[in-house]
């Protein structure tokens, strides 16, 4: 290096203009604050150089000692710059033209600033950049600005003039200002200003809060000049460290500073040499990919110069030195890295996309939006101005080197899998790729290849523990694809077979990349040609896990070949087979569903889907049906199209199959019609991202109008399939027309082929009225404001002329139909426009009986929504009962129907209201009837209460057989039995009960809850009433209607809560019932965490001695479902996923007499014991720990210690497994810390040793399956 460059040359300085000469006096400035210690907040510049600056450039505020004739001296400095060789301050007049300008030279004519400066006395400093004065000159310059203050009435006015020598000198102590002046360019150290120019250094900054902190205290740290500094920044490659440092380091006072270079560059280069020689230079050294060696080397010769050389070194491995401040630099949050992305024009939801893919690198995040923009067939090109790949690759390594080359090759070996074991004991794996690449150079040993994986995963481009990956993805996939490029045609496939079965399956994984290189293309479309591996057997391989998964990635690079494949294979099977497809079904409909998202081929791929949803054996919602109807749903949003091909091209399918022989596939396109007709603006994101090669460009409208059209086409497509279709598909059809039409019809464009085609159906005989009305209905009412008056006057004339204005009419719309609508006026507040109506229909009726009169048989043989409410009112009215006998032979003559005994009861109602006896006397005349028998119990659930007399004639009634006694389910709620005598009461469930049925026995169950125990009532429950119900033998009886009636537990667990604390005499009673029925899947007590254990619990409380007696009789061998039930109680086990600590029910009994009942046999019981005991370990001198007990009772038996380890490892959790294992061990740790006893703790150190084995265990399959 010359040393030459280091020598400012005049003339560089004379020729400055006045904003450089500023801009450069600024830096000189900050950098001479930061060397002498001035926070750079006294400094005050300005670099508007054509603003009046009141006469004054720059000013430094120094607060502390310095030596009077520098740069700065204690105190004020003003400083006023001049340019230019026309200026000679040598000269009065120029000196005053300088000053006052043309006016007269005293104190009021004196800029502002100036008289600021000579008041606060300050030190003038006139600085000349186009001017070299001899000391002469200069002293006359000096001369001549004082005589000026002193006339100004300021003589002691403190006065400076500087020139080209004078500044040279102040500027040589800092090199990197230097190398500024001098334009000095073609050596590989750069200013700060040259470094942010380079192409990778001027793309956007983004930090976090937690960068932002690291960004503030690298400030800090330079601005020390109190002790040496060197700062050590850390992190992965393309994690932008060196990015990070400029940033850091770009500031006013730190700038001026700055020389970067790369530490290869600048370690024992001869600037090196001339730093640590010239005492006098000050700089922030930058070193970029200064390794562990360079970094010792280089800091030991510039120590002891610091803090006047101040060293950053750069480097994207970990070495921790003691002494050095660290920065380890993280990954940028997914936020950033996305926010870089959008800068480069992508909209927010696609960049999100790319965050994966970048590892948490900048560098990377670049690469994605610039290519995003301008080159989106590519993803993985990189920037014209650097390889960014070869940056990760090569490292500090030339691309051309050895060491490079190799590693290279490593790499891309690696990049055949989507990971790969590295550590025991999963070493077949890494050897497996060893020798691969050791095919490609002899040279890579064993020991060279781990050394270069130890060397990757230092730089963090390989991550994870014993399975390692490359990271950023997009880096893993530009190295498989160079891979298949440069070795694709000669790889023998069937080489891969002898891989480790995991490493197999990673392998294929990665073909879902295949679109990125011709011979991996080729490689993939050749695996599913005629002749390639999914033939054989007609695709057997697609029925076996494996098989499938590998044929779902190669789908994704090869969508059109995974067809063919699809269609020579599963295409040829027969229903039966199809419906036989359950493994791997979901994988084959993925691959379908992602097949279909490619225009031309979504003909051939729907067809497919329809033959699977047609043989459909799955009831989620992304089953093959509900994929195949998803593809027909339109939506103004891309993001939630599910193809390339426009709707007219989706609707041939559609067409194909409704005209079809299928039965099961004409519903199916009955259930896509309704999905096309369905407006969405919201659902599952189809998501099509694809790292390389095109992706779909799924259809959306360009227009509305695009949209509009789609709808009509499918509305008329289902519209006119009602001419062909069978009589249950055709009541579909109409429905989904039906459900679609509001919401069509709100559309401007679509409304009046609406209304003319619903006016059309109106006229056909198999267009069923009521809900057309109600459709129409339902649009008049909401729509009032949003459609023109016009058209609004058109629909309702239309709902009109559906409703009609005969009785019959109206009593369909206003008694057989139940429309919200009816409910709510214009403005959403309630009416009660349909009371009102009811009112109006009955009055006409009893006005016009004859036209009521023939209605009653429809209003009495249907279960019309106000059917009652109709009755009851026209009873209420018909105060002559003018209707009762006509109403009463219907009844007759409808006879047994419940419909028209719940007519008659509502008609009635009033005249229980009125005039009670001569009700009960009616009632009694029906049960004289055996035409009217049938309606007794409806009439009586209407008055909403019971008597004596009536509960004994339901009573007689029902075992007579004139009325079914199921019946009695209609008094199980309300307060029917809470006016009837005890008796009465005995007397119904007596009758209930001795059904032998379990159907009545749980009538009983749920009135006696209703009647006692509902609300808190205080009531008191009978006592032998109670106990008959509650240990009646139809709940331990085999029924499939008692087996998950989880009402029936909930009331038989209150009921019993209840009669124990009434009846405590009875309460080992009902607890042997619970026992002897213990999780018995055939009674009520039968759900394995039923609240009717709880029982056994509550009872032990009292009795705690006794039912522990109870319970040891069923833990005898064999040991039975029984037995398994109720230790599984004990043992305090909970449905919750990991409620571990949940109180056991084993704390209720006393221990001593457990242990005696283990004594009596120590052999069968103590090992027993400890396979319930609670999973719990504590030294609470409160409570007993039966684990610990135990040991110390029975540890020295192998039976014991291996069963309470089993009893401990069973459990169940959501999410990680090795964090619920970790949190297991850490508890256990706790507890040997304060344990003494010899065999529990030789029982714990077994059960560490197993939780430490099984944590091992899952992080190594946390880390294969990327959990």
């Amino acid at each position: 290096m010359d040393d030459n460059i280091f020598t400012i040359r005049e003339e560089f300085l004379r020729n400055l203009d006045g904003a450089e000469a500023v801009k450069l006096f600024q830096d000189l400035i900050y950098a001479e604050t930061m060397r002498v210690g001035i926070p750079s907040s006294k400094i005050n510049i300005s670099l508007q150089v054509n603003v009046p600056d009141g006469g004054i450039d720059a000013t430094v505020d120094a607060d502390i000692n310095l030596s009077a004739g520098g740069l700065i001296e204690s105190g004020n400095n003003s400083y006023q710059i001049k340019t230019g060789g026309d200026f000679n301050p040598n000269q009065k007049q120029a000196i005053k033209n300088e000053l006052f300008g043309k006016k007269l030279p005293n104190k009021e004519n004196l800029a502002p600033e100036v008289l600021f400066c000579l008041e606060h006395k300050g030190r003038y400093v006139l600085v000349c950049f186009g001017k070299d004065l001899t000391s002469a000159k200069r002293k006359n310059a000096i001369e001549h600005i004082k005589e000026f203050f002193e006339a100004c009435g300021y003589p002691s006015a403190r006065v400076g003039v500087w020139s080209l020598n004078n500044l040279i000198l102040f500027f040589q102590p800092f090199p990197a200002l230097v190398m500024k002046i001098n334009r000095v360019s073609g050596l590989p150290f750069w200013t700060l200003a040259e470094w942010s120019n380079q192409a990778d250094m001027s793309t956007s900054f983004e930090i976090d809060e937690e960068q932002k902190k690291y960004l503030n205290s690298i400030r800090d740290e330079l601005r020390n000049n109190e002790s040496s500094v060197h700062l050590r920044i850390l992190g992965e490659a393309g994690v932008g460290k060196t990015r990070f440092v400029l940033e850091a380091t770009n500031v006013d006072d730190l700038r001026p500073l700055v020389i970067y270079a790369t530490a290869s560059d600048f370690d024992q280069s001869s600037l090196m040499v001339t730093f640590v020689r010239n005492e006098s230079w000050n700089a922030i050294i930058v070193l970029d990919e200064c390794d562990p060696d360079q970094r010792a080397r280089i800091w030991n010769n510039l120590k002891n110069h610091s803090p006047r050389i101040k060293l950053i070194s750069i480097y994207n491995e970990l070495d921790d030195v003691a002494g050095i401040p660290i920065y380890l630099l993280p990954g940028l949050s997914d936020n950033l890295i996305s926010s870089i992305i959008q800068k480069y024009g992508v909209p927010k939801f696609e960049a999100g996309r790319w965050i994966p893919e970048c590892g948490g690198s900048p560098r990377v995040a670049h690469v994605v939006g610039q290519n995003l923009r301008t080159n989106p067939e590519d993803i993985l090109k990189p920037p014209a101005n650097v390889n960014i790949w070869d940056r990760f690759i090569c490292g500090r390594d030339k691309s051309d080197s050895e060491n490079a080359r190799q590693r290279r090759i490593v790499l891309q070996h690696i990049a055949l899998f989507k990971r790969f074991g590295y550590e025991k004991p999963l070493l077949d794996e890494a050897n497996t790729i060893h020798n691969l690449a050791q095919e490609s150079d002899t040279l890579i040993t064993r020991a060279r290849f781990q050394e270069i994986i130890n060397q990757l995963k230092k730089q963090h481009i390989l991550q994870g523990k014993t399975t390692l990956y490359i990271t950023p993805r997009l880096l893993h996939v530009k190295l498989w694809i160079d891979w298949w490029n440069l070795h694709g045609d000669s790889f023998d496939i069937d080489r891969v077979t002898v891989f480790p079965p995991r490493l197999i399956e990673w392998f294929f994984e990665m073909f879902e990349y295949a679109e990125g290189s011709p011979a991996a293309s080729q490689k993939a479309k050749e695996l599913l040609d005629e002749n390639g591996v999914f033939q054989e057997g007609r695709g057997e391989s697609l029925k076996k896990g494996f098989g499938a998964r590998f044929f779902y990635h190669l789908t994704l690079a090869e969508p059109a070949a995974a067809l063919g494949c699809l269609k020579r294979t599963i295409g040829t099977w027969s229903k039966e087979e199809l419906y036989g497809l359950n493994q791997t079904r979901s994988l084959i409909v993925s691959s379908l569903e992602y097949i279909v998202l490619w225009g031309d081929l979504f003909p051939d791929a729907a067809r497919l889907l329809l033959a699977l949803g047609e043989a459909e054996n799955q009831t989620y919602s992304n089953n093959a049906s509900g994929v195949f109807t998803g593809l027909f749903q339109l939506s103004e949003h891309k993001e939630l199209s599910k193809t390339e091909a426009p709707p007219n091209k989706r609707f041939q399918v559609l067409q194909e199959v409704l005209n079809g022989k299928s039965p099961e596939a004409r519903r199916l396109g009955l259930e896509a019609c309704k999905k096309a007709l369905s407006w969405t603006s919201g659902g599952i994101i189809r998501d099509t991202h694809k790292i390389v090669g095109k992706r779909p460009d799924l259809w959306h409208p360009k227009i509305y109008g695009e949209l509009f059209d789609a709808y009509r086409e499918i509305w008329k497509l289902l519209l006119s399939s009602l001419d062909y279709l069978d009589l249950e598909e055709r009541k579909i059809a109409y429905k989904n027309l039906l459900d679609s039409a509001s919401n069509l019809a709100r559309i401007h464009l679509l409304n009046e082929m609406i209304l003319g085609d619903l006016e059309v159906l109106s006229k056909k005989e198999y267009a069923e009225k009521e809900p057309l009305i109600a459709t129409v209905v339902r649009f008049v009412h909401d729509s009032r404001k949003e459609i023109p008056p016009v058209v609004y006057d058109r629909w309702d004339k239309f709902q009109k002329e559906l409703t009609g204005s005969n009785y019959h009419d109206l009593l369909v719309r206003y008694i057989a139909m139940n429309l919200i609508d009816d409910e709510f006026g214009e403005a959403g507040e309630i009416v009660d426009r349909v009371e009102k109506k009811i009112l109006e229909l009955v009055d006409y009726g009893l006005s016009n009986q004859a036209e009521l009169k023939a209605e009653l048989r429809w209003l009495m043989s249907n279960d019309f929504y106000r059917a009652r409410s109709f009755a009851y009112v026209i009873g209420k009215n018909d105060k002559e009962k003018s209707m009762y006998l006509d109403i009463v032979q219907t009844a007759k003559q409808l006879k047994g129907e419940r419909t028209a005994a719940a007519f008659l009861g509502g008609y009635l109602q009033d005249c229980f209201i009125q005039d009670k006896n001569s009700w009960i006397k009616t009632i009694h005349s029906f049960a004289e009837d055996n035409e009217l028998v049938y309606a007794i119990p409806w009439v009586i659930w209407h008055s909403h209460e019971l008597t004596d007399d009536l509960v004994a004639l339901l009573i007689k009634l029902a075992k007579s057989g004139d009325i079914n006694p199921i019946e009695f389910s209609l008094f199980e709620y309300g307060s029917f039995l809470n006016k009837v005598s005890e008796k009465a009461v005995e007397e119904w469930f007596d009758f209930l009960l001795s059904q032998n049925d379990i159907a009545f026995t749980l009538i009983a169950l749920s009135t006696h809850h209703q009647l006692y125990v509902y609300g808190n009532q205080n009531k008191t429950i009978p006592e032998r009433l109670t106990f008959r119900l509650l240990t009646h033998p139809t709940f331990f009886t085999p029924s499939e209607k008692i087996r998950f009636d989880q009402m029936g537990e909930y009331n038989w667990k209150n009921i019993a809560d209840r009669f124990i604390e009434q009846h405590p005499t009875h309460a080992l009673e009902i607890c042997y019932v619970v026992l002897e029925h213990f999780a018995d899947d055939n009674s009520l007590f039968g759900r394995f965490f039923s609240e009717i254990h709880n029982i056994v619990g509550r009872v032990a409380q009292q009795y705690p001695e006794q039912v522990w007696g109870q319970i040891a009789e069923y833990l005898n061998p064999p040991y039975d479902g029984r037995a398994f039930g109720i230790t599984h109680w004990l043992h305090g086990e909970s449905e919750i996923f990991g409620e571990e600590d949940k109180p056991s029910p084993l704390n209720i009994f006393p221990p001593d007499a457990i242990w005696k009942w283990v004594d009596t046999d120590v052999n069968q019981r103590s090992w027993y014991l400890a396979t319930f005991v609670p999973k719990t370990l504590h030294h609470d001198e409160d409570k007993i720990c039966w684990a610990r007990e135990i040991l110390v009772r029975y540890g020295q038996l192998d039976s014991v210690k291996r069963n309470l380890i089993a009893n401990f490892s069973s459990g169940s959790w959501s999410g990680s497994a090795s964090l619920y294992f970790s949190r297991k061990l850490q508890k256990a740790l706790d507890f040997r810390k304060a344990e003494t006893d010899k065999k529990v703790i030789e029982w714990i150190n077994d059960y560490i040793e197993k939780l430490e084995r099984d944590i091992r265990r899952e992080k190594i399959e946390e880390e294969r399956d990327d959990y």
